[in-house]
């Protein structure tokens, strides 16, 4: 009896949870420029912590809140704004800000918070270095790196931006200006790799190099 008693509510529990599961189907839905999209070509996909969907296109940089999107578009009149519409890859990082790689290797950084994009270089001409690589530490500190201008250090320091930069002409000189990687080991030490050889760092400080 006992027996038949228990598998009488081993199959309630299994009619139940298959009630539950049947109900909870994902839905699916079909996202175009007809919907407000910027693009109908999508070249990344990435959520924010916020939970809006961030969509990399050939005309510009969608953001999806589940219900209305909103597009960003190079302005004229805004230095802050998107150099190009055509975005290459989108980065997020522990802060929550989105970085935009467009197809011309600029790299912008979005702060959700102030709904725009910060300047992270006091100097115009910097805006248009070519960044191919994204990396961020254990500390949180973002690095760029460049094909021919080294790579650069950005730092959020009590809602400020710190810039370092690290290059053949640098205070500590890298062997090359084009930097293929930049790795953190579990000592925290960075590596800097150029097409010449590499350089360690532990807190801006030089550790070793390459001979």
């Amino acid at each position: 009896m006992y027996k038949s008693v228990r598998l009488y509510f081993v199959a309630i529990f299994s009619m139940l949870a298959y009630g539950v599961f049947a109900q909870s189907k994902p839905g699916i839905e079909h996202i175009t420029s007809n919907n407000g999209l910027s693009h109908n070509t999508i070249r990344y996909i990435i959520q924010d912590k916020t939970g809006f969907m961030w969509f990399a296109s050939l005309n510009g940089l969608s953001r999806f809140d589940g219900v209305n999107i909103r597009t960003f578009n190079p302005e004229s009149k805004n230095p802050n704004s998107l150099s190009s519409g055509k975005i290459k890859k989108l980065f997020l990082d522990s802060y929550g800000h989105v970085w935009v790689r467009t197809y011309s290797d600029i790299m912008h950084c979005y702060d959700p918070q102030t709904e725009n994009f910060i300047e992270i270089s006091d100097n115009p001409a910097d805006r248009f270095i070519k960044h191919n690589l994204f990396y961020e530490d254990k500390q949180g500190a973002i690095w760029l790196s460049s094909v021919a201008d080294g790579c650069d250090k950005i730092e959020f320091v009590e809602k400020t931006i710190r810039k370092t930069t690290f290059s053949t002409q640098s205070k500590i000189p890298l062997p090359s200006n084009s930097v293929n990687d930049v790795f953190q080991d579990s000592k925290s030490n960075i590596w800097i790799a150029t097409s010449k050889g590499y350089v360690q760092l532990n807190d801006n400080k030089l550790v070793a190099k390459s001979k």
